[in-house]
């Protein structure tokens, strides 16, 4: 007999499994993608809570968003130096502005990565997951598959994420022990865009 399962809406983000071979997860902003390799890697539903919660931390703090600002306000300084070339009759066919774009689009990932494992652990924690394994999670995907993070640039090193994620268990637990709010305590940098 099938299940009758009623959805229980708790979050505003969609979750697509994607059927791919690449150990990898993203966040667009509306949704949060997770590839069936990656499924697979989860041993557990903790571990696959972790990656979740990475990702829906990356859409609430919008850096998607971000990201795309960045990326846009890249391409304009490109484009101004495509003109300037064109000006003195070099055809650059738009290089400097795609590479404008792509160096937008990275500024501040490695900021947002940080961010979106921090706010990530209280996510996790706030919906009564177990948080203590997590920075095991990250290291143990670093180690099986060091090229699943494929741009060095845009993600921390997998010791410094290790040892932040450490200190975000540790700030967790401090604040559960003294009955402070769980709430993560991030400042806005002027380059990701709030809700007022």
């Amino acid at each position: 007999m099938p299940l009758d399962l009623q959805p229980d809406t708790v979050c505003a983000y969609g979750a697509v499994a994607l059927k791919d071979q690449a150990l990898n997860a993203w966040a667009d902003g509306q949704q949060v993608i997770v590839t069936t390799a990656m499924m697979r890697f989860a041993a557990t539903e903790e571990e696959l809570a972790v990656v979740v919660a990475h990702e829906i931390a990356h859409n609430a703090m919008r850096h998607i968003d971000a990201k795309n600002k960045n990326a846009t306000a890249g391409a304009f300084f490109g484009l101004l130096l495509d003109i300037a070339a064109a000006t003195q009759g070099v055809n650059t066919g738009g290089d400097f502005t795609n590479s404008g774009a792509q160096i937008g689009a990275m500024s501040y990932s490695q900021d947002f990565e940080r961010e979106a494992d921090y706010v990530g652990m209280y996510i996790l924690a706030r919906a009564g997951r177990n948080i203590d394994r997590a920075p095991d999670f990250w290291r143990r995907m670093a180690q099986e598959s060091p090229g699943s993070i494929k741009y060095a640039a845009s993600h921390p090193t997998t010791a410094e994420r290790f040892l932040r994620l450490e200190q975000a268990v540790a700030e967790i637990r401090a604040k559960q022990l003294s009955g402070r709010a769980l709430l993560p305590e991030v400042k806005a940098p002027a380059e990701t865009p709030r809700d007022p």
